[in-house]
This record gives structure tokens, C-alpha cells and sequence, in this order.
């Protein structure tokens, strides 16, 4: 048997493995129904996995000749065939999600929230999974946005007031809101549902706009083509393509302008980058953060440094609408190397009756600071962070996260019991052994000893998945999964 090539074998492992896409299985079925070698090879490893046998047991009765010269399981191999090319690669799709504890496969959710910004939820508050299925009512927020990814791939920005529920592994229904829907190779057929028909992509990226207690919808591409099927009998299927937008809805179509502003279409980044290369006097920074500002509360803000033998001295924050002051916190910090840096988050916090859109600036006080005599630049990141950024708790900590710096890979633990370990490219990290850890005000502090004296790390959670250090040079971390 000729030598099988490496996309071959990952898309056949991937099989195997419950963790195929729906785009890896279209390329696996068109290679083995293309590639007599490329069958022999999936057959191979299909009986050494015992994977035939799960495969055509899904199948209903067929009639199968053996093939010339077959060997042992070739009926099998008839059935496989017949499962992921007559099914179009159903079957490869469908057994995509997490094994089950006794070894077999089970269905993932069809949508997980992958991203939180500004969010404040319609309804029972509480917990909330971030696993979202067919069937367990809709989602209701009343501001900010939600990036829900699809089983298929595809990628959703919703932006409050919204109202939507998850019907599939690769579709949604839509009663109002803002969605734009990024389609990857693969997942076409991406549908959203809404009360007067529903949009069916074709491979694309694509908005819909609706208001609340309205029923005529604003849809328009980005890029690509996609159709809408209206209600109705006797209602014609209209494709749009490419900066084509149509208001849709109660028996009427109008193509309107594009209006491509008013979408959210990237999750916005809560970073901003700054440079200093010189002593200065005393200066200000500013950065527009509209996109990051969508609702009263509490929004912390933290001046990171990364590289460089020079800091910054910050002398306070502020937070502005439309250049009007509406909170600030004026204590002094300092951003630099890391045994230096200390005081370096602020706290602003914005009442409700002084909320509403418009343009928000945050101004940061600072004096760039030399620490050495050499020239050199130093760098860092502004950091603006809200929700789980200042009210975690202790439990929604507890686990292993994930990072990578300058070349290595680090893996930290914050056990119940307050301790906390680190592994170094797979090696223990000794010092941690005697570490320990708190929670206070939503940001955890760990006490690691050192023989020149305690070092004190912080960190917050931008999510339940992504953990920030605030004063080391590190970045984000990932909570491992179990």
C-alpha cells in the first residue's frame, strides 16, 4: 500500500477522533471516493479502530458485492464507502464532539459563547453556560455584544438588545437584534430564522439587522452570496451578493444602501499598545473606547508593561464622554520592570445616570521614566476590562492555565486549598511549592517565595477561559482543558 500523505492521515485520524470538521469531512469523502489508495488506507486504520463496525451499524440494510480479490472486512469497507460519500460526509459531521467517558462519541454543543463584551443579560440572572442547544430556550440580552460560535465553524457577533435562540449545529432563529455571520469553507448553509422568512448562506459573511417588536428585516453581504427564502406560497427564493442589502419582511422586498458602519463585525480588542524611547515631562494618553463601553458599571483599567529596562510613572485615570469628565481614580503607579511595577490598575466606575453612547476617552496620566543610561525602548499594553475583570471569586480560578513566553510552555494550577504549582516546559517550577493564593476585589494574588524576597503576582479574568497577568510581562492564559 503506497504511503498515505499527511492531510490524509490527519483527516483520518480526525474521523477516528470524534473531532472532524464539517469542511475536513467534504475533503475526506472526495478523497477516498477520488483515491483508490487513499480507501485502502482509511479501510486499514478503520478496522484496526473498530471504527467500520460503529459505521455501518448507523447504516440501513444494503446490498453489498465484495469487491475482486477482497480480503477480510471488504464488506466493511463497501459500507464505510457507502456511509461518508452516499451521505455527503453526514455521518463524518455528525460524529464530531467530545468521546464519552465509556469511549464512544457524543454530541458537542451546537454553540458555545466564545466572547463577552459589555453584556447585561434579559432575564433570570444567575450562572450561565456557556454552552448554548436546540432546546434550551432562547438567549436574551439587553446590551452589549456575544461572539457564539457554531458547531460548523461558523463565527456570530450579536449585539444587544437581542433575542435569539440556537437550533443547530450550523444554524439560529433571530426575533430581534444585530448578527453578523462568518462563514468558513465548509459550514455553507449557516441559517438564520427569523418571523418572515429566513437568510441561507452560500458561503460568505453576512449582517441582519432587526428591531425590536418589528418583523421586517435589514440583511446585507459583506462578501460572497446569500439567499432569502421569504414565507409565503408561492414566494420565490432571492439570492444577493456582494454589498447588496434589501430591507425583507410582511410580503415585501427593497433593496436599500448598505449600511455596513452599523455592524459589529470583529469582536473589538480590549488592548491598546503603547512606546516610550525617552525621558519626558509629565504627558497624557488618550484612547477612544466606545467600543468597549456599553453599559454603567465598573471598568478597570490596567497599564502592563512587557519589554524594555524604562517604565512609566502613572499618575491617574480618567474616564470622559464627549470630553466630559464622568469618573476617575488618581492614585499613583508605576508600570516597568516587573520587581518594580506596583499600583498599576485603575478602577472608574460609571452610575447609570451618567451613562449613554457617545464618544468615551480614557486618559491616562503618565511620566515616562528612565531606569538606565543606555537608550532603549520600553513597551507595554493598556488593558480596559469589565464583568468578570472585577467580580470573580476564588472558584472561578481554580484550575490549569496554559501560556507561552519567549519560547517556552508554562502551565500554572490555583488548587481550592490556596496553592498554586507551575510547570516549565513539563518540569516543576520549585519555588511554587510554598506558594500560596487570594482573591481580592475579583483579582487573585499569589505569593511565590523567593530567596531574595516574596514575589507578588496578579491576575484577573477577562472571561472564564482567559486569565491576565496585570504586572508581569506574560501573556494571556488559557484554562487547560480537562
Amino acid at each position: 500500500m503506497k504511503a498515505p500523505d499527511s492531510e490524509l492521515r490527519r483527516l483520518t485520524d480526525a474521523w477516528h477522533d470524534g473531532t472532524i470538521s464539517r469542511g475536513d469531512a467534504l475533503r475526506l469523502e472526495e478523497r477516498l471516493l477520488a483515491d483508490t489508495a487513499a480507501r485502502d488506507y482509511f479501510f486499514e486504520i478503520s478496522e484496526l479502530e473498530g471504527g467500520l463496525a460503529e459505521a455501518a451499524a448507523m447504516l440501513p440494510p444494503i446490498a453489498a458485492k465484495p469487491r475482486p480479490q477482497s480480503t477480510t472486512g471488504s464488506w466493511w469497507k463497501m459500507a464505510a464507502v457507502f456511509v461518508i460519500g452516499a451521505a455527503s460526509g453526514a455521518l463524518a459531521w455528525k460524529m464530531t464532539g467530545a468521546k464519552s467517558p465509556a469511549g464512544g462519541r457524543s454530541f458537542g454543543p451546537e454553540a458555545t459563547i466564545t466572547g463577552m463584551m459589555g453584556v447585561t443579560w434579559d432575564g433570570v440572572a444567575g450562572d450561565r453556560s456557556v454552552d448554548l442547544k436546540h432546546g434550551s430556550g432562547t438567549t436574551r440580552i439587553t446590551s452589549g455584544l456575544l461572539e457564539v460560535t457554531f458547531g460548523s465553524g461558523t463565527r456570530t457577533v450579536i449585539e444587544g438588545p437581542a433575542n435569539f435562540e440556537v437550533t443547530g449545529h450550523n444554524s439560529m432563529s433571530l426575533t430581534y437584534g444585530k448578527v453578523v455571520a462568518d462563514v468558513p469553507k465548509g459550514a455553507e448553509g449557516f441559517t438564520v430564522n427569523y418571523a418572515d422568512g429566513r437568510i441561507v448562506d452560500l458561503g460568505t459573511e453576512f449582517g441582519v439587522d432587526i428591531g425590536r417588536g418589528e418583523k421586517v428585516a435589514n440583511f446585507g453581504v459583506f462578501r460572497g452570496e446569500i439567499e432569502f427564502q421569504p414565507k409565503g406560497e408561492g414566494a420565490r427564493p432571492v439570492r444577493l451578493l456582494e454589498n447588496h442589502a434589501v430591507l425583507a419582511g410582511e410580503g415585501r422586498i427593497q433593496s436599500v444602501p448598505f449600511d455596513q458602519a452599523k455592524f459589529t463585525r470583529r469582536f473589538p480588542s480590549r488592548e491598546f499598545a503603547w512606546e516610550v524611547k525617552e525621558a519626558a515631562a509629565e504627558t497624557t494618553w488618550d484612547y477612544d473606547i466606545s467600543h468597549l463601553v456599553w453599559k454603567p458599571g465598573h471598568y478597570r483599567v490596567i497599564c502592563k508593561w512587557m519589554t524594555g529596562p524604562h517604565g512609566v510613572a502613572t499618575r491617574g485615570a480618567e474616564l470622559r464622554l464627549d470630553d466630559v469628565l464622568v469618573a476617575s481614580d488618581d492614585h499613583p503607579g508605576f508600570t516597568g520592570l516587573a520587581s518594580l511595577t506596583k499600583n498599576n490598575e485603575y478602577d472608574l466606575n460609571v452610575a447609570g445616570d451618567h451613562y449613554r453612547r457617545g464618544k468615551w476617552t480614557l486618559r491616562l496620566h503618565v511620566k515616562p521614566d528612565w531606569l538606565a543610561d543606555k537608550p532603549a525602548v520600553a513597551r507595554g499594553v493598556v488593558l480596559v476590562e469589565e464583568g468578570l475583570a472585577v467580580n470573580a471569586k476564588p472558584e472561578d480560578f481554580i484550575g490549569t492555565w496554559e501560556y507561552l513566553h519567549d519560547g517556552q510552555s508554562f502551565k500554572r494550577t490555583f488548587r481550592p486549598d490556596g496553592t498554586a504549582d507551575l510547570l516549565i516546559d513539563g518540569k516543576p517550577y520549585s519555588t511554587f511549592a510554598n506558594s500560596h493564593w487570594i482573591v481580592k476585589d475579583g483579582c487573585l494574588e499569589l505569593t511565590v517565595p523567593e530567596a531574595s524576597g516574596p514575589i507578588i503576582e496578579r491576575h484577573l479574568l477577562r472571561d472564564p477561559e482567559t486569565l491576565v497577568f496585570t504586572n508581569r510581562p506574560y501573556r494571556d492564559a488559557i484554562r487547560a482543558k480537562k
